[in-house]
């Protein structure tokens, strides 16, 4: 007898495939790409805020790996201030901080809020309208469509 699963995502029932019954999580592709923290509503000074801090200190990566039929967005805001990087994190709800430390006394730590996939693609799009430095590269990436369909590092 089959054993069924309830997918993380959605909560439905399903049946793993043969040998992934440990290691299947989600009932669909579509619920396993999804993001796990969406975007949280933001007000206009939010996203405001947001985008300056964007335009001065963010970055935006694209990868193209044709190799592997596969690519990647990826959004980075990059400070040694970590009251900044948090309440970046604390106000969207999405992303998550990678912390890198030098063994050179002259050099403070640095933080890094990255946001990856479908997030980084919305938080792009609520923030456009408001950016200036980086606002050619935003519509960029928007009208490329979906990464899938990208071949060539808009950056």
């Amino acid at each position: 007898m089959a054993q069924v699963k309830l997918c993380l995502r959605c909560g439905n029932e399903f049946h793993p495939f043969l040998g992934r019954l440990e290691s299947q999580k989600y009932c669909s592709r579509r619920c396993a790409e999804q993001p796990r923290n969406p975007l949280r509503p933001l007000t206009s000074e939010q996203v405001a805020w947001l985008a300056g801090v964007f335009d001065s200190e963010g970055n935006v990566m694209v990868y193209v790996r044709p190799k592997y039929k596969n690519n990647n967005l990826r959004i980075t805001i990059t400070n040694t201030c970590w009251e900044l990087v948090e309440r970046l994190r604390e106000v969207t709800g999405i992303g998550f901080i990678a912390t890198t430390r030098y063994d050179n006394p002259k050099h403070r730590t640095r933080y890094n809020w990255i946001i990856g996939g479908t997030n980084a693609r919305e938080l792009l799009r609520v923030l456009s309208p408001w950016l200036i430095v980086k606002r050619d590269i935003a519509q960029q990436v928007l009208d490329a469509g979906p990464p899938a369909h990208w071949t060539k590092v808009a950056n």
